[in-house]
């Protein structure tokens, strides 16, 4: 290229415009605007392998736990073991309750009389 200066600000946060010739800075990268001059780009990466993608792959990462998911999690494990522990003691105390029925009143359920 001829002269060619790029402003990178956007990209690298550089406010200074810099100036591209082919022995000493001979790439662009993504996102930058050409302040002036001219030149022939040859694109070397895109997607998640260019400059911009793969900042934009490091900043997704799987995010930690907050300390408040952390309690809610938490929270909601422990209703879910209080919930499951007063369902089962009902189940057995209505079993119990419907074999002591039956077995003092045969009349009243009459599907477990013995014959």
């Amino acid at each position: 290229g001829q002269d060619l200066k790029c402003d990178e600000s956007a990209v690298t946060g550089e406010t200074d415009i810099m100036k591209k010739s082919t022995q000493t800075d001979p790439f662009l990268i993504s996102g930058t605007a050409v302040t002036e001059g001219r030149g022939t780009i040859l694109i070397i990466n895109v997607g998640v392998n260019s400059f911009a993608g793969k900042l934009a792959m490091g900043v997704r990462g799987t995010p930690a736990d907050t300390p408040l998911q952390v309690k809610l999690g938490w929270l909601a494990g422990m209703i879910g073991k209080i919930g499951l522990t007063a369902a089962l003691l009902l189940f057995v105390v209505l079993t119990i309750k419907s074999i002591v029925l039956s077995a003092t009143d045969p009349e009243q359920y009459p599907w477990s009389a013995v014959e």
